[in-house]
């Protein structure tokens, strides 16, 4: 890797990252995509934390990817412009707490 920091924020907290020059906007895209779905998470659950609100995120961008990849394609957001339904915040939340209770249960492993 050569040379280049990009500065990206997710829910207000900056975060940089090393990567080759010339790759700097895409990061800073991705970082983008990864803050707007936070973001509407945040909206729609509130502030339940940093690392609660990205597992989320990452759980809906890897649902997202999945999709891509079986031909199903991107999920639309709801007329209210989140990009969950009421139904899979539930479920979010409940995989969210497995994941922290499976972590907390590491820790102390």
């Amino acid at each position: 890797m050569s040379g280049s920091v990009v500065t990206i924020r997710i829910n207000g907290q900056p975060y940089q990252l090393g990567c080759d020059k010339g790759q700097e906007a895409e990061i800073e895209a991705y970082g983008k995509t990864v803050n707007d779905m936070v973001t509407s998470l945040a909206n729609s659950v509130g502030q339940i934390g940093d690392a609660r609100l990205l597992v989320m995120a990452s759980i809906l961008l890897a649902e997202q990817a999945a999709g891509q990849a079986t031909g199903e394609g991107h999920k639309p957001q709801s007329d209210s412009g989140d990009i969950c339904t009421p139904e899979q915040i539930e479920k979010l939340e409940k995989l969210a707490k497995t994941i922290s209770a499976l972590a907390a249960s590491l820790k102390s492993a």
